[in-house]
């Protein structure tokens, strides 16, 4: 398990923080209740996909557009299944 400070979990946490409320509350969701459990090869995942656009978000996590890219599509799926969408 990756340790974290609270300032990386904080800049993590503010890094969940989009241009919709609707991404807003399915990664800070995500973050808040599932973060801290997963391994640390998901746990960068995760913090790799807070880089994509929102444009990018929201098209994978309404599942409009699968991600190209294997990692992302995972990450993608763990947020969905645990936001339950």
């Amino acid at each position: 398990m990756m340790t974290h400070s609270k300032e990386e979990l904080a800049r993590i946490r503010w890094n969940c923080r989009r241009g919709m409320l609707e991404l807003d509350i399915i990664l800070e969701n995500f973050f808040d209740n599932h973060y801290l459990q997963l391994a640390p090869a998901d746990q960068k995942r995760f913090i790799e996909l807070l880089a994509c656009t929102d444009q990018q978000l929201w098209g994978w996590l309404m599942q409009n557009v699968k991600p190209e890219n294997f990692d992302i599509g995972k990450m993608t799926a763990m947020i969905l299944n645990a936001n339950n969408l």
